[in-house]
């Protein structure tokens, strides 16, 4: 072997070290998820755990709240790039930022926020709860449906809100019983807390809520025109959902350290027509125009209540032109 022979061959050996060390690595795409919402949590897990991601070229990094209210901090805060949140969640996000959008619908809610009163209590309608306290995560979905109520005149003005994490109200309630909750009356949660305080005989529901479920994304990984690719990986990870329902809810139980039946889960999840897919084509994550007027109202109701202090221009804050 000739000097130049050598010479060509530690080069293309050093080249290949200088590509290797210096390439930069895929950026993850950080996602955020909450650990004790239903239906969410399996969507989030299938897209973690199915390849779809993979799929899609993409690498992510999940990252756990109990609800939406401290997400929209970190969010802020720029430590997430995609967040799987509730409606007041999302507008309280879009009203402090421009730098976030709403890019598509996350999942179908029918009923699935309750309004629960102790299982043994007298109460029977929304209408008795004149001068009761009811326990809600300030900022999160049940809460500024609870002051459309208000507003609408089916909850009593003289019913009072206290501020209590979605698993403070869970362990208050596990740790009274069924006839009185101590510091509160009645208490607004969503699913799949309804269930397991039903399922464990505590609470019975006198009102359910629909609040609307999206995906809100930042304008920076927008710019970086990977929003097409993720979204179409939420679209496989639904499909996966779809035909590995207790593959979806195990994963979902074990990441959240949450005991209940896989049941339980497929019954709150039962309305999602995504459920039936059989194709990726079948699965629709558009927000329907009715939902984006549902946004704009309860826009208008946190505005009044001082939750938001600037209601979001609808139009600028939902794009789904970049829906696969």
């Amino acid at each position: 072997m000739d000097k130049r022979t050598v010479i060509a061959i530690c080069l293309a050996v050093l080249a290949l070290v200088g590509l290797l060390l210096f390439t930069p690595k895929e950026e993850k795409i950080r996602v955020g998820w909450q650990v004790a919402w239903a239906t969410q949590g399996q969507i989030a897990q299938s897209l973690k755990h199915s390849g779809a991601l993979e799929n899609n070229s993409l690498q992510a990094e999940f990252k756990a709240f109990n609800y939406g209210g401290p997400m929209v901090g970190a969010a802020l805060s720029k430590q997430l790039d995609v967040v799987f949140l509730g409606d007041l969640p999302a507008l309280i996000l879009l009203s402090k930022s421009e730098g976030w959008t709403i890019v598509g619908r996350l999942f179908e809610y029918n009923d699935g926020a309750s309004l629960m009163v102790p299982l043994e209590s007298g109460t029977t309608g929304v209408e008795e709860l004149a001068g009761k306290k009811i326990a809600v995560p300030f900022g999160s979905g049940p809460h500024v449906h609870l002051l459309r109520a208000l507003e609408e005149g089916e909850l009593p003005a003289s019913a009072s809100f206290v501020n209590l994490d979605v698993l403070e109200i869970i362990a208050l309630v596990q740790a009274n019983g069924n006839k009185s909750w101590g510091g509160a009356d009645a208490v607004a949660v969503w699913e799949p807390a309804p269930a397991l305080l039903e399922r464990k005989k505590l609470a019975r529901r006198i009102a359910n809520y629909n609040p609307v479920a999206v995906i809100v994304m930042s304008n920076e990984l927008i710019e970086k025109k990977k929003a097409g690719a993720f979204l179409k990986a939420v679209k496989q990870a639904w499909l996966y959902y779809a035909e590995n329902k207790e593959q979806a809810n195990e994963w979902y139980r074990q990441e959240a350290n949450i005991k209940i039946d896989s049941s339980i889960l497929n019954t709150i999840a039962a309305s999602e027509s995504n459920l039936r897919a059989n194709e990726e084509k079948d699965v629709n994550i558009t927000l329907s125009q009715e939902q984006i007027s549902t946004l704009a109202g309860l826009a208008e109701t946190a505005f009044k209540a001082g939750l938001i202090k600037k209601v979001p221009d609808m139009e600028k804050s939902i794009n789904q032109s970049l829906l696969p």
